[in-house]
């Protein structure tokens, strides 16, 4: 019994990104009456997560006995992927009430908490990251700084940014982010001003500022500095926001340049 199971794990690691294999696996392992097994209702449940399949992830997920902190985050990442937070949120306070959050779980649900605008989820989830000492990881940081940029309270974005001993780039982009967002322009150039390295997301995050703010000169001004600096490409988007302000003042010829 144990070699069949062992197999039957093997094959589901050598095969787990093909779907009909994974649906055979499945099914043969349900007929051999391993699915109360930890380790293998784990692994199926990562293997269906991974092919993007909700229902078939939860339902493997209901037959674990006693799921753990990584089977939890494997949900949770999944249900971010298909564009589902509020589910997300959902199994994140489910761990949380038989478990102590960690760094990843943390920054799934406060992923969720942004794209779902829940404030009052979000500032649970901060309260955790306070009480279990989660707050020394950047990304945890991050997702704190991005969570209440999203949902408009800059200053407790400001407030969690001050208090980060460790930043990072992507510190500073989801602060400047939160303020593009809220329509801040100024404190958002402060931010970009102030910023110790910059990647292509931070540039592209101030030059959609500009063009929203119906600035266009000072968007094209900024692409010039990107392009002049040498060290990042620009996206499809930093292109999209280029080509716009090139039309807003009916700067073709240059819109011409950048699209070839």
């Amino acid at each position: 019994m144990k070699h069949k199971l062992a197999s039957i794990r093997h094959l589901l690691f050598k095969h787990g990104t093909h779907p009909k294999l994974v649906t055979q696996i499945h099914a043969h392992a349900i007929a051999l009456g391993h699915c109360k097994n930890q380790q293998l209702t784990s692994q199926l449940l990562n293997a269906y997560a991974k092919l993007h399949k909700p229902i078939e992830a939860q339902k493997v997920f209901s037959q674990i006995p006693n799921p753990d902190i990584i089977s939890y985050t494997c949900l949770i990442s999944l249900y971010l992927f298909i564009d589902r937070p509020n589910r997300a949120f959902s199994v994140f306070a489910e761990l949380s009430a038989g478990h102590r959050p960690d760094g990843f779980s943390v920054v799934g649900a406060l992923s969720g908490c942004s794209r779902a605008k829940n404030l009052t989820g979000g500032r649970i989830v901060h309260g955790m990251v306070f009480r279990f000492e989660l707050g020394s990881e950047p990304i945890v940081g991050n997702a704190l700084v991005d969570m209440y940029g999203r949902n408009g309270r800059m200053g407790l974005a400001q407030a969690v940014f001050d208090g980060m001993v460790v930043k990072d780039v992507a510190s500073w982009t989801s602060l400047l982010n939160g303020f593009v967002k809220c329509d801040n322009i100024d404190s958002a150039r402060r931010v970009f001003d102030e910023m110790p390295q910059r990647n292509v997301i931070s540039w592209t995050a101030m030059i959609v500022g500009y063009r929203g703010k119906k600035t266009p000169l000072r968007a094209l001004e900024l692409f010039r500095e990107m392009r002049a600096e040498g060290k990042e490409h620009p996206t499809s988007i930093t292109i999209v926001a280029v080509l716009a302000s090139c039309a807003d003042i009916g700067a073709l010829d240059f819109g011409r340049l950048i699209h070839d």
